[in-house]
């Protein structure tokens, strides 16, 4: 008869076989499954993500009215707009498929004030063509842009706002369509920025003085542009400055008040705010502008002030920047934020706004940069 433990070891070496052969089994088929895998989809299966890049280029403006643009290396750039008629500063830009418009004032030499002008292109920047002075007299400035659809819409100072179609001419010359809130008897007013949801739902924010107060605006148009109407509510001595859209009811605004700068948020449209942030500024400059990717977020002012959220604006945290040149743009391309300012300040963030260095480009670095944008081509 066999022994208790001749019987356990036999059953140890089978117990040890069958896994053997099971392992081996399904190794096979792995590697089977793998391989099918492979071939039907022309590709290797890898398990790690990627985040697929795509191509975008950066655009800036600088106070030499002049508009720059990189390759894909994002560090080599080229100037694609110059304007000789004086010095002035492309305040707005905005770019639509291969449409390009940019507005801003122009100081010509040996005059005193300014004109208004806008430039665009329909190829990507390769051609340019200038419209001058687009506004009566009684106006020094236009502040923002946004390409909506087929149309333009254009902000500027005593709170108009035009709407006409993309590099539609007459004699060289843009014929605006004044559109939306008729100016205010004071003519210490006037629309900074300009956004747009879709194709037919925007909003642009500004301020205006009354009796030595200061307001902060915001209208709304539902027809993309052709009319507009007032949203603010009460809220005093707080210019609105820059403005940032989710989607239809809540917005982001950066203001300018007289401690310093705060930022504001709605979810309602516009017709109640709520301050997220305030900080005692030490210059009168407000929040420039705000750019969101995803909950991740920054917003810019003077004197190199920084501050960033991670929750769509429900809360800030001042960044520390080795810079105190004021900073006018930011943006937000393939995972990087961008910030461009004063005296060639350009700088790059590739962990969401926490830490930041010099972009080592071949612009020039004595101007001033007053925006940046990311543009798909």
């Amino acid at each position: 008869m066999q022994t208790l433990t001749s019987i356990n070891r036999r059953f140890t070496i089978y117990y040890i076989y069958i896994v053997f052969i099971t392992f081996v089994i399904l190794l096979l088929s792995c590697n089977k499954s793998s391989h099918i895998a492979t071939i039907n989809n022309n590709t290797t299966i890898n398990n790690t993500s990627k985040t697929t890049m795509t191509n975008e280029k950066l655009l800036l403006t600088c106070d030499s009215f002049s508009v720059y643009i990189s390759d894909n290396s994002l560090l080599s750039f080229k100037r694609i707009f110059k304007y000789n008629n004086g010095r002035g500063n492309i305040n707005g830009i905005s770019v639509r498929a291969a449409n390009i418009v940019g507005v801003g004032k122009v100081s010509p030499t040996g005059l005193v004030g300014g004109y208004r002008y806008c430039i665009a292109s329909k190829d990507n920047g390769n051609t340019f063509w200038v419209s001058s002075d687009l506004l009566s007299e009684d106006f020094t400035a236009l502040n923002s842009v946004w390409i909506n659809n087929e149309n333009c819409i254009i902000g500027g100072d005593s709170m108009r706002t035009m709407k006409t179609a993309i590099l539609q001419l007459s004699n060289n010359t843009l014929i605006p369509t004044f559109t939306g809130a008729p100016p205010f008897a004071n003519a210490q007013s006037t629309i900074l920025d300009i956004k747009f949801v879709n194709d037919l739902h925007g909003y642009e924010v500004g301020f205006f003085y009354d009796a030595n107060k200061s307001y902060g605006l915001i209208y709304e148009t539902n027809d993309g542009g052709a009319t507009w109407h007032n949203k603010i509510t009460n809220i005093i001595d707080t210019p609105f400055f820059s403005l940032y859209i989710i989607d239809d009811n809540n917005l982001i605004v950066g203001t300018n008040n007289k401690n310093g700068f705060s930022i504001l948020k709605s979810y309602d449209g516009g017709c109640t705010w709520y301050n997220k942030y305030s900080q005692v500024a030490s210059s009168s400059n407000g929040v420039n502008r705000i750019v969101l990717s995803n909950a991740v977020g920054i917003a810019v002012a003077g004197s190199g002030e920084l501050v960033r959220t991670e929750d769509y604006g429900e809360t800030w945290q001042p960044v520390a920047l080795n810079t105190t040149y004021n900073i006018y743009g930011c943006c937000f391309n393939n995972g990087n934020f961008y910030i461009v300012g004063a005296s060639g300040l350009f700088m790059v963030s590739s962990d969401g706004g926490k830490t930041w260095s010099n972009v080592n480009s071949n612009l020039p670095s004595n101007i001033t940069y007053n925006n940046i944008i990311s543009i798909n081509q």
